[in-house]
C-alpha cells in the first residue's frame, strides 16, 4: 500500500506499507527527510544524517542518543520508552494541555488510516475530517453487493497464517 499525505502545515509524507511472507516485529522503520538532514528510526534506534541527500563518503549516519529525563532510574523496572511516555503525560497535566497521544490525536490518526483505505477503495483523494465515518472497505463491499468478510483471528501472526491459506500461499 502506498499513500501520499498532505498536511495543513505544507509538509508532505509518503507511506509505503509492505507485507512480507515472514513476519518480523523488528522490521518497522521510519525515515524523515528535511532541508537540514534526515532522521531514521528502526526498532528504537534513531539515526541522523546531517545532509538531506545521502552520498557514500560525503557524510555518514550518526546514532542519536535518547533524551532521558535526569530523574530516570536506569536500574528501575520501567523502560526508557515507558518512562518518557509517563513523563510527557505528567508534563501535559502540569501545563494544562493535551497529551501528545491524546484521544483526539488517536482519533485523528485512525481517520487518516480510514482515509487511506477510502482513497484506495474509491480511487480518489480524501479530505479530512471525513463526512462519512463508516468503515470505507466495508462500505465498498456493501456497495459492490459483497457479503461481510469472514471473521479472522486478531493476533497478527495468526491472521497472516489464515490469510496466506485463503490466498493459496501455504
Amino acid at each position: 500500500m502506498t499513500a501520499a499525505l498532505d498536511f495543513s502545515s505544507g509538509i508532505t509524507a509518503s507511506l509505503l506499507q509492505h507485507r512480507f511472507a515472514k513476519m518480523d516485529s523488528t522490521a518497522y522503520m521510519m525515515e524523515i527527510y528535511g532541508s537540514e538532514g534526515r532522521l531514521y528510526w528502526k526498532s528504537g534506534n534513531p539515526w541522523f544524517l546531517p545532509e538531506p541527500h545521502f552520498a557514500p563518503g560525503k557524510s555518514e549516519w550518526q546514532p542519536l542518543e535518547p533524551i532521558v529525563p535526569d530523574h530516570f532510574d536506569a536500574e528501575g523496572a520501567a523502560s526508557v520508552e515507558d518512562y518518557q511516555f509517563a513523563d510527557e503525560y505528567v508534563q501535559a497535566l502540569d501545563e494544562g494541555r493535551a497529551h501528545e497521544c491524546s484521544g483526539a490525536e488517536g482519533r485523528h490518526v485512525l481517520e487518516i488510516l480510514m482515509g487511506i483505505f477510502e482513497s484506495g477503495a474509491y480511487g480518489r483523494r480524501v479530505e479530512l475530517p471525513q463526512t462519512d465515518r463508516t468503515h470505507p472497505l466495508l462500505r465498498w463491499r456493501r456497495e459492490a453487493g459483497l457479503d461481510l468478510p469472514a471473521p479472522m483471528p486478531r493476533p497478527y501472526g495468526e491472521w497472516l497464517e489464515v490469510e496466506d491459506r485463503r490466498l493459496g500461499r501455504s
